[in-house]
């Protein structure tokens, strides 16, 4: 990585200096944007240590430099809202000395904690002086690597290396007494970095790997599984990354499989970071796999104390179920705590009773024993739980479970799990507040529940999926129709926009049609499908004024293509009938271009059976093909 520094001026912007002044030597002299596990004591007063980003200013003159009048930033120093963090009264640093910075976005009124956060996928990082304008120093960084440090080897020296040694505050004194900085003629004790030692270049640290996914998750017998790793930093590049696996309850690993980044092993494009390689089928056995990644004599081992457990072939699977999940409560049930959490419903689809002792509950397949059932825990037969998904504990004296883990509505995944891995469970994402997720009648399809029914069977019935709806998106301040396809639409009862019932009809070939109200701009919304309490949910993007709806070929918007729309094109091209605005809707052809053309396909379309308007037709929405063309405004319909 490469710094940039500002040029050297007497005067810039309203600041001006003495050419020799001290404080324009300041660096940056050493960052950490990762910092997964370089525990750092803190200043006087901190409560624990911590594992903050780091900023490491050092004074390369033998004069003292007060801080207390410059900044930090890391957004661009001259836009708008950038959040400029000052150096705490009374702070300075010593000549030749070092003054080290916790990003951790806390601010502490004395303390040396920046209000913002470093972004280890990579961002720049600014010393300001007192006019939030002059560029004392800055470095601008890439992605990074875990608990590796940027530093400039010497000291204030010009290159900038990765170095898996950090430097900060080393060996956990970051006091030290010197000068009178609030002038009450006594040595201020400060957080200075006092034995701080120099900053060295070592290269031996490990690219950073992850297992991104390995699929099918529960896998039969004859079914192969693959497994993708992402070493995501490209200046990190890993020489080599192989999988292991071994069977479970198997000290020894079997032989090892190289991963490949060369677009040909189901790992994406060549090159991309992603790599990925196959476990063979194994039958009806247990097994479980590791990945590392090698750069020179580092490795990086994920996951790096455990094995991923998965069962092969399993032929029967534990009794026990998930029948409903709640991703998003907001007003359907408290838990004891008088709290509106999450919950996942388990039942034992079984005639006996189930101790629960060995097995798990997960929101990240990856990790499938992350939160154990307690022990001694029966389920009896028929029987179903609840678990609160709130890292909380229940309200003394109540007998309630809560999970280590929250889930989330954007995007999720809920499995249950043995010892031996994953054997129940489904993904989900974009849920909407107070509407379950989970079995039709217990044991039918997944579907979603307008009344979630905790502790009590799902109801049973017809469960409407939605395919798609047209179009996707939709301008604020316009009522907009709309078309959704997918199955059992015909069972429909209902249908709700942004939470609001709105009126419906079906269509010929089983879709429903519905026009929506106005919605507010840079919004998501909503659309419920129900088929009694079962139901289906889509969303659409309101979008703030930019282009209407309209339907190709209607050039008279008055909502029906007939021979008049071909006049209205005639006049607009040789009448002087000019239509002022919305030319999409002449572009019949959607060539771009309004000429005799138009005028041709619609009647071939009118009166010749020739084909349809390209879309948006025939219901109404934005033009999906970029053109000249002047776009429809608001109020196009």
């Amino acid at each position: 990585m490469r710094a940039f520094y500002a040029t050297v001026l007497l005067c810039a912007g309203v600041l001006c200096r003495g050419a020799d002044d001290p404080v324009f030597a300041l660096k940056i002299n050493e960052i950490m944007a990762w910092n997964r596990d370089f525990r750092f004591p803190g200043p006087p007063g901190s409560t624990a240590p911590g594992t903050p980003d780091l900023v490491e200013i050092y004074n390369p003159t033998d004069a003292v430099v007060l801080l207390y009048n410059l900044y930090l930033t890391d957004g661009d120093p001259a836009a708008a809202g950038t959040n400029f963090w000052r150096f705490p009264p009374g702070a300075w640093i010593a000549g030749r000395g070092y003054y080290t910075v916790l990003c951790d976005g806390a601010v502490v009124a004395g303390e040396a904690r920046a209000s913002f956060r470093l972004e280890q996928n990579g961002e720049a990082v600014y010393l300001l002086a007192r006019d939030k304008v002059t560029v004392i120093d800055a470095i601008m960084f890439g992605c990074q690597t875990p608990n590796v440090s940027l530093a400039r080897v010497p000291d204030g020296g010009d290159t900038i290396v990765k170095t898996a040694s950090p430097t900060f505050c080393w060996g956990g004194v970051c006091t030290c007494d010197g000068y009178d900085a609030d002038g009450d003629g006594a040595p201020d004790r400060q957080w200075c970095g006092a034995n701080e030692r120099a900053n060295i270049a070592d290269d031996v640290y490990p690219p950073d790997v992850d297992i991104e996914s390995y699929a099918p998750i529960m896998p039969a017998g004859d079914a192969p599984v693959t497994v993708t790793a992402r070493v995501a930093c490209a200046d990190t590049p890993a020489d080599k990354v192989e999988l292991y696996f071994r069977y479970q309850g198997d000290t020894e690993p079997q032989p090892v499989i190289p991963m490949y980044d060369d677009g040909a092993h189901g790992d994406g494009a060549a090159g991309d970071g992603l790599w990925a390689a196959t476990i063979p089928a194994q039958g009806e056995r247990g097994v479980e796999f590791r990945v590392i990644a090698y750069r020179g004599a580092a490795v990086d081992i994920e996951p790096d104390k455990r094995w991923i457990p998965y069962m092969s072939g399993r032929t029967a699977a534990p009794p026990l179920v998930i029948t409903e999940i709640l991703p998003k409560n907001r007003a359907t049930l408290a838990n004891s705590n008088g709290d509106f959490e999450d919950w996942v419903e388990v039942r034992n689809a079984s005639g006996a009773d189930v101790a629960l002792d060995g097995y798990y509950l997960t929101d990240n397949y990856r990790r499938p024993h992350k939160w154990a059932f307690p022990p001694g825990l029966v389920l009896g037969a028929g029987a179903r739980l609840l678990v609160w998904c709130d890292e909380d504990e229940a309200a003394p004296g109540v007998e309630e479970l809560h999970a280590s883990f929250r889930i989330s509505a954007d995007h999720e995944e809920i499995f249950l799990a043995d010892r031996g891995g994953l054997f129940n469970g489904f993904f989900f994402s974009g849920e909407i507040a107070d509407v379950s997720l989970g079995l039709v009648g217990d044991s039918g399809p997944l579907a979603r529940f307008l009344k979630p029914t905790p502790g009590a069977a799902n109801q049973s019935g017809p469960a409407p999926v939605i395919a798609a709806i047209e179009p996707r998106t939709a301008a604020a301040g316009a009522a907009v129709r709309f078309v959704v396809t997918g199955d059992g639409l015909d069972a429909v009862t209902a249908v709700f926009v942004g939470g609001a019932e709105t009126a419906f009809a079906l269509g010929d070939e089983g879709e429903l049609r519905f026009t929506a109200p106005p919605c507010t701009a840079d919004t998501l919304v909503p659309v419920i499908v129900a088929a009694g309490e079962i139901c289906d949910r889509i969303h659409y993007v309101c979008q703030a004024g930019v282009e209407g709806v309209f339907v190709r070929g209607d050039a008279n918007n008055d909502g029906v293509l007939n021979v008049s729309d071909a006049v209205t094109i005639l006049g607009h091209l040789f009448s002087g009938r000019i239509v002022p605005n919305c030319h999409d809707r002449l572009d019949v052809n959607d060539d771009g271009k309004i000429n005799v053309a138009d005028t041709i396909t619609l009647l071939a379309y009118l009166f010749a059976g020739g084909p349809p308007p390209p879309p948006p037709f025939p219901d109404p929405g934005v033009d999906p093909t970029p053109d000249d063309l002047e776009p429809c405004p608001l109020s196009a319909s």
